[in-house]
């Protein structure tokens, strides 16, 4: 699986509940690291990793 967030930039109608996350992926917190640097908001949606927390093996 490829590791592929977006970061939309913040707007003023933009709100964090318009966007995916995936508490459960094992790069979320990367992803969330990467995100502040940049000043943007984190959108798991298009990323590989978002079904991850869902699948148990």
């Amino acid at each position: 699986m490829v590791r592929a967030p977006v970061f939309p930039v913040k707007g003023k109608k933009t709100q964090s509940s318009d966007f995916a996350r995936n508490f459960h992926c094992p790069h979320y917190e990367t992803c969330l690291d990467e995100a502040a640097q940049q000043d943007r908001l984190l959108d798991c949606g298009s990323c590989d990793y978002r079904l991850s927390g869902l699948q148990k093996a």
